[in-house]
């Protein structure tokens, strides 16, 4: 401050610098003169309207009113000269957001920061109030690192019905960090847990420095919150515990229910996984009945309601939800069924088991285990866990107990999964010294609608029978009773369950009277009676949600304060009042949405034996939005991540309208059901043609399924293998039906039809042909690829349809298997050379085949071998075949011989002192081949031979007895072996010691009756796995040390089977891909970095038979395409990787280029990994590279120069001479790179666009720089101010230089701050940059833009959804087409300018349109998440598409080429009869 600037004063505060500006005021620290301190001085302007002062003023009184030491405390607040303003404490220090802008904390500072955060939200929660709007800009921090939660600008009471203080009813809050319940429901029944959903966000950034769902636009980041599932932040940074995964995940639960209860519990869990596990105490039994007694009594003296104070504007009813532990004082009615509940824990001894409370539908049974049970809990300061089971009860139930237990959660799941009796332990290290544990298990139901692992359900059952000293109250719909006798741990418990009847006239009474008591509301006289009389004291056990809804619609009725007869008639009564209002909704909807609801409900409607009627979840897209939007509203439906379902049962029983809708779709209901389950069965077979449906059957699914859109994949692949079976036994019958139709069509014509009229109803009719057969093609893309291409192909020459050319371009992307018989009778080992050609089998008759499976014949190699062949391995160059073999009964047989390919013959046997014999293995160096041998003192022991002399080089270890498997770590340093007494050892190969040595697979193994327990193993860059078919876990360790990294489950596995393990295993080269034989007839994918399983690659149809061989041997090549296996039958199955896919990128691709001679595409994803590979030949080139940060822009000038852009403005570009590349950069300090760059016609200039990053009270500040490409000097920077660039690009006559750009706007509806929002074309005019006006384009925001070849019109698109061709001086628009879904992404445009291909920010597809007709050409599928980008090859035959899914995609665009690659892929796959699809 200069000395002759005079301060502002106001009031006692002479106002000093500017701190922040938001949308709730300035902030600015301040000196108070009276008090002689400096503060934080928020004011609110004075223009601000009556909505901004009334929320001002609340912020003041709910801030005010909160006494924590982590909240910004306030010291006065009020008005001055008609400004409101807020004295608060000054924070001496930066906020979260600017400490997250220097990169990511570590996991101890960010637990410490928010567990502080963690104490602030549940004091505020507690005390009432809901911040909304918890983010790293609202945590402050002082030079102490203590941290304080700012901000309650938005904050509001938790009250239900309490009034908005947004008249527009926008959502008010920051996207980022918004729970999905806000964004569906608004502010309609959203509760504390959408704070605990935020802070789990803010908590993913500090770990990663990136929010969970970065997306360049509202739109995708709204499509996101709602639909993609939270982000794993051990992806972002490997030195995070996978476990955090887990506490994330909980956390960011779409549903919810299903997050931690608080934040406190949130980040207690969080801390739980960076600490060591609490070791176990032993701790004496505490007199667990008297803490009920207790209860009991605490319970009987508080049951006198206190009248509220200023409640009256709160609903004391639920309506058709259950009261909540916070709901508590409003609950009545079930007083003594919670003192039943209490006495009856208070008795309960170690081997009762749960207490299992079983009512109606209705009946009250959430409402009685949480504002009754464990509210009592509650008050009295212990421990409870509350869950519903949902499809993972044992990770929900593991989740939970970690928060309480402070222990790693994905470890603490998997000792439940492995020792579920260890469950009671476990409460009673959670409880401490304190009272027991309750556990509420809420509609226990779900353990068999949701959960359809058996296995799980018993192991979840099992830990909850071992619980004790816990107490655990499982509440469970009557109609389910007989479904909980199935599992045998709570047999004892249902010898005594406690059951919840129908409410007595008293009691009804109380449900009445005494939550208006406590909310300060009247009930005129006789409106009592009238209820209860309604009602049916005592006969009705499930009125209580009518009742309850009924009183809702009543208070909304009321009279003031007073809840009167009037207002209740016009609810329609008890049994009319849920009718009333699900009318009210359909009766506002426009006709088309009407039916749109009516089958969605009736797919909320599932049919039960005996003819009644249940609740189940239907997908989210299939209720109309608006819809969705007044039943939410009305409490109809509950919504979660992606499925919805009725709020009741009452529902079913209450809407006439929907129990009529059911009658009358009760056959169809009933069809779709029973295919759900063939469905399921078919999956579970293994796809076997018995499951198929036959006759009557499928005819009446074929019929029901006939013109209807809402037929989910999985219904669509099965009636089509169906019906595919039905054709391929009725062959002779179509000849007749064909002789049929030609007599139809003469007597057709005879009747006087005209020819021209037959000829359109012959192209009609081959049009929908087309368009059946190119649905039935994606449909069976996973199930049957084969079939898929097949069906492209048949599609297309049917007809050229737009649906036929989608699948037809689409089909060269599938990965498809191939089978061929090996000429052995069975395959005991296989191997695959490093390129993928040739496969070696041996059998167990002493066969060995040698396959050219590029020419697919046998090779004429004649490798004698003894009985058993135990191993071939091809040498790391696959010039050499190593092959291990044994005979019991002869040992001069047994041994290792190594044969040459090249040469067809035998090169040396491996001996020293003896012969070699068992497992064997390759150095990576290809020099040598370690083997077991017995050495001279006669002690078995692992050697490293020559394959060439075969003579031994060294001994690296002694061999443990029934050694079955060895392998080198890819460093070869290290050699693992595995034995089969379980044990396993890993030895440091260069000076023979042993590393480690571990029996884990004994200690967990499934004896059989010959005691063996082997183990495998193998090896990836970065982990070594083993596994056990007498084991039911998968262990990965450490291949240096040996220690344990991680272990999961084979969940492929039951405990019934024969094999709890695989046996066989490999990883993918890369390590990103462990491969098992879990699955024994396909290959079954695991992913090492969670322990995941992925699902399996099948077998494909072999021969025309649906039964699948067992797989016993599994070999991948060492460059990664190809992955074979070897079948019980002999056959070799081989899945090769399709060349058209790329993988290498680990993160979402954000930049894509294809090089000026069309041979190579470059790719940078969000890590910074840059790669390039020949599109001919999937090889990569050049390596692969990194950027500083992100990648967000690939380019190649026309010579082949790359530039690259990274999110922190470093621009680099590589010139390639004689085949060294040269990178130089430019590093623009201070700044950000947002993917805007474009490279001029001839290559000799580049422009990117760069603006200062976020700050509080910062103007933005967009520039555009222009550089020379072969000397990087900056020829200009223009500036763009607050004008956003979203897209540059030089006109095709390189004469301009464009900028399409929007303003910024911050309100997450779409609107600018002052309410505008409006797109800019800037312009620059070459070679002297000089300015042109700019030019308005509208009010949609625009985000990809293209010229068109000759220069005459540019092509723009965003949130409108439609592609305008505009004139590119005017920027006014000529024409409109092309109509998306969502907002349009990028647009790409083909070097002739007859194709444009777009894509949008919500869905996976690629869309092909011909820019002259402005038809869609076809649609492209095979991207399984959104796409990023988008460029089309120089001559225009091919498109590169790269988006979040990792993958890149190239496209063959020109329909013949196409159908000639699909025929040889067919032939490649042994089908035959290609010549009647056209081949």
């Amino acid at each position: 401050m200069t000395t002759d600037t005079v301060p502002e004063l106001f009031g006692p505060y002479r106002i000093e610098e500017l701190l922040g500006r938001g949308g709730m005021g300035e902030v600015h620290r301040a000196y108070d003169t009276g008090n002689d301190r400096h503060v934080a001085l928020k004011r609110l302007p004075g223009f601000a309207d009556a909505e901004f002062r009334a929320r001002f003023r609340r912020e003041a009184r709910l801030v005010a009113g909160l006494d924590e030491p982590h909240i910004v405390p306030i010291h006065d607040h009020g008005e001055i000269d008609g400004r409101l303003y807020l004295d608060m404490a000054l924070i001496d220090g930066p906020d979260l957001k600017r400490v997250l802008a220097d990169g990511p904390l570590s996991p101890s500072r960010a637990i410490e920061i928010l567990t502080q955060v963690a104490r602030a939200l549940d004091a505020a929660h507690a005390a009432g109030v809901l911040h909304r709007d918890v983010k790293p800009a609202n945590i402050l921090l002082d030079e102490a690192g203590n941290a304080y939660l700012a901000d309650f600008g938005i904050a509001r009471p938790l009250a239900d019905d309490v009034t908005k203080l947004t008249n527009t009813g926008d959502y008010v809050g920051t996207l980022d960090y918004m729970a999905p319940e806000r964004l569906m429901r608004g502010e309609v029944d959203v509760n504390a847990a959408s704070d605990v959903y935020a802070l789990a966000c803010v908590l993913f950034q500090c770990l990663t420095g990136r929010v969970p769902f970065p997306a360049p636009d509202t739109v995708g980041k709204l499509a996101a919150q709602l639909n993609d599932p939270p982000p794993a932040p051990s992806l972002f940074d490997r030195r995070i515990p996978p476990a955090m995964d887990l506490v994330v995940r909980t956390g960011m639960e779409k549903d919810p229910k299903r997050r931690y209860p608080s934040a406190g519990e949130l980040m207690a869990a969080a801390a739980a996984v960076t600490a060591e596990s609490p070791t176990a105490v032993s701790v004496e039994l505490p007199r667990t009945g008297d803490h009920f007694v207790h209860l009991l009594m605490s319970y009987l003296q508080d049951e006198t309601p206190t009248p509220g104070e200023n409640t009256a504007d709160s609903c004391p009813y639920p309506g058709l939800q259950s009261f909540g532990i916070r709901d508590s004082d409003w609950f009545f009615g079930r007083e003594q069924a919670v003192r039943d509940l209490l006495a009856r824990l208070s008795r309960q001894r170690g081997g009762d088991g749960p207490l299992i409370v079983v009512g109606a539908s209705g009946a009250g049974k959430s409402s009685l285990l949480h504002a009754g049970l464990l509210a009592a809990q509650a008050r009295a300061g212990e421990k409870s866990l509350a869950m519903t089971p949902g499809d993972r009860p044992v990770g929900t139930l593991a989740a939970r107990l970690a928060a309480l237990t402070r222990t790693d959660p994905l470890r603490l799941a998997g000792r439940l999964w492995e020792r579920p009796s260890d469950f009671g332990e476990l409460c009673r290290v959670a409880a401490g010294e304190n009272a027991p544990l309750v556990v509420a298990v809420d509609q226990a139901e779900e353990m068999f609608t949701l959960c359809h692992d058996p296995r799980e359900r018993e192991v979840f059952a099992t830990a909850l029978a071992s619980a004790w000293p816990a107490r655990v109250v499982l509440a469970v719909r009557a109609d389910f009773v007989e479904h909980c006798i199935t599992l045998p741990p709570l047999k004892p418990s249902l010898d005594a369950p406690y059951v919840l009847g129908p409410l007595s006239a008293e009691e009804l009474a109380r449900v009445v009277t005494k939550p208006a008591e406590v909310a300060g509301l009247e009930l005129e006289p006789g409106l009592v009676d009238r209820l209860v009389t309604d009602v049916g004291a005592g006969r009705d056990p499930g009125a209580l949600p009518r009742l309850a809804h009924a009183l809702r619609e009543t208070w909304r009725n009321r009279t003031g304060n007073r809840l009167t007869l009037t207002g209740y008639q016009r609810t329609g009564g008890v049994d009319r009042a849920v009718a009333l209002t699900a009318d009210g909704v359909y009766n506002r909807l426009a006709p088309a949405d009407q039916w749109a609801l009516r089958g969605a409900l009736l797919r909320m409607v599932t049919l039960l034996d005996g003819g009644g009627i249940a609740r189940r979840r239907a997908h989210r897209s299939e209720v109309p939005h608006r819809a969705l939007e007044s039943l939410v509203s009305a409490r109809l439906v509950t919504v979660d991540a992606d499925a919805v379902s009725l709020s009741h049962d009452a529902l079913l029983t209450s809407w006439p309208r929907l129990r009529q809708w059911v009658d009358e779709d009760r056959a169809a209901l009933l069809v779709r059901q029973q295919l759900g389950e063939a469905v399921t069965n078919w999956r579970k077979g293994g796809q076997d043609r018995g499951d198929l449906y036959r006759g009557a059957r499928l005819a009446a699914a074929l019929d029901w399924s006939n013109g209807r859109a809402d037929v989910s994949a999985d219904e669509r692949a099965f009636l089509t293998a169906s019906e595919r079976d039905r054709r391929r036994t009725t062959r002779r019958l179509r000849g007749f039906v064909v002789g049929l139709a030609a007599l139809l069509v003469l007597a057709l014509v005879a009747g006087g039809i005209a020819f021209v009229a037959r000829g359109e109803a012959d192209e009609a009719r081959n049009e929908a042909q087309s368009r059946a057969l190119a649905a039935e093609s994606l449909s069976e893309a996973d199930a049957d690829p084969v079939d898929a291409m097949r069906k492209a192909v048949e599609g297309w020459h049917t007809a050229e349809t737009v649906e036929a050319r989608g699948a037809l371009l689409s089909a060269p992307m599938l990965t498809y298997p191939t089978a061929f018989k090996s000429g052995l009778r069975q395959g005991y080992a296989i191997d695959v050379s490093a390129d993928g050609r040739y496969v070696a089998v041996g059998s167990g008759e002493g066969e060995v085949a040698v396959w050219d499976v590029v020419e697919r014949r046998r090779l004429d190699i004649d490798i004698t071998a003894a009985r058993t062949v135990l191993a071939v391995k091809f040498s790391p160059d696959g010039t050499m075949l190593a092959v291990s073999s044994v005979d019991p009964t002869d040992n001069e047989v047994s041994g290792v011989k190594v044969w040459s390919i090249p040469d067809r013959k035998l090169i040396r046997r491996l001996s020293d002192v003896n012969e070699a014999l068992g497992p064997i293995a390759w150095r990576p160096d290809g020099q040598a081949v370690a083997a077991i041998s017995v050495r001279a003192d006669v002690t078995m022991a692992i050697g490293e031979f020559d394959p060439t002399t075969g003579n031994l080089i060294r001994w690296i270890g002694t061999a443990q007895p029934n050694t079955i498997s060895i392998a080198y770590s890819v460093r070869g340093d290290r050699l693992a072996a595995g034995n089969g007494a379980g044990r396993l050892d890993l030895w440091n190969t260069a000076n023979g010691t042993l590393v480690s040595t571990n029996t884990e697979h004994l200690s967990t193994a499934r004896m059989n009756e010959d005691g063996i327990v082997s183990v495998l193993v193998a090896f990836s860059p970065e982990l070594l796995a083993t596994a056990s078919v007498a084991d039911n876990t998968i262990r990965l360790w450490n291949p240096e040390t040996g220690a344990l990294v991680r272990s999961f489950r084979d969940i492929t596995r039951h405990v019934t089977d024969p094999g709890q393990g695989p046996s066989a295993l490999v990883f993918s080269p890369d390590g990103t891909v462990l491969y098992t034989n879990s699955n024994t007839t396909a290959l079954s994918i695991w992913d090492p970095l969670t322990g995941s399983y992925a699902g399996s690659i099948t077998q494909g149809r072999r021969g025309g038979s649906s039964a699948a061989k067992t797989v016993l041997a599994i070999a991948v090549s060492r460059d990664g395409r190809t992955r074979v296996a070897s079948a019980s039958d002999g056959a070799v199955l081989r899945w090769h990787t399709n060349v058209s896919w790329h993988s290498s990128p680990t993160e979402s691709v954000t930049g894509l280029d294809i090089s000026p001679d069309g041979h190579t595409a470059t790719a940078g994803d969000a890590s910074g990994a840059i790669t390039s590979w020949d599109i001919r030949t999937g090889d990569e080139v050049g390596g692969q590279g990194r950027l500083d940060s992100a990648t967000y822009a690939v380019r190649y000038t026309p010579d082949g120069t790359r530039i690259t852009g990274s999110i922190t403005a470093t621009l680099t570009v590589t010139t390639t001479r004689g085949g060294v590349s040269r990178p130089r950069s430019i590093h623009l300090t201070g700044r950000e790179f947002r993917g805007a760059i474009a490279v001029s016609p001839d290559g000799k200039l580049f422009a990117a666009a760069h603006g200062a990053p976020v700050r509080l009270g910062k103007e933005s500040d967009y520039r555009i720089g222009v550089w020379d490409v072969a000397t990087l000097a900056q020829r200009a920077e223009l500036k763009a101010g607050e004008q956003s660039p979203a897209e540059l690009l030089f006109s095709s006559d390189g004469e301009r230089l464009l900028a399409l750009t929007n303003n910024e706007g911050t309100s997450v509806v779409g609107s600018d701050t002052d309410g505008t929002n409006t797109a800019t074309l800037l312009g620059w005019r070459l070679p002297d940059l000089t300015e042109e006006d700019p030019v308005r384009l509208g009010s949609d925001s625009l985000i990809t833009s293209v010229f068109t070849p000759d220069g005459r019109s540019l092509l723009t698109a965003g949130t409108g959804r439609m592609i305008e061709i505009r004139d590119p001086r005017t920027g006014r628009v000529l024409d409109r087409f092309g109509r998306h879904s969502s907002t349009i992404r990028k647009i790409a445009i083909s070097r002739d300018g007859r194709i444009i291909a777009t894509i949008t920010s919500d869905d996976s597809v690629v869309r092909l349109w011909d820019l002259r007709s402005k038809r869609l050409l076809a649609v492209l599928t095979g991207h399984v998440a959104p796409v990023n980008e988008l460029v089309f090859a120089p001559d225009g035959k091919s498109l590169a598409s790269g988006g979040t899914d990792t993958d890149i995609g190239v496209w063959q665009l020109a329909p013949d080429q196409v159908v000639r690659r699909l025929c040889a892929n067919l032939a490649d796959a042994g089908e035959t009869d290609l010549a009647s699809i056209g081949c």
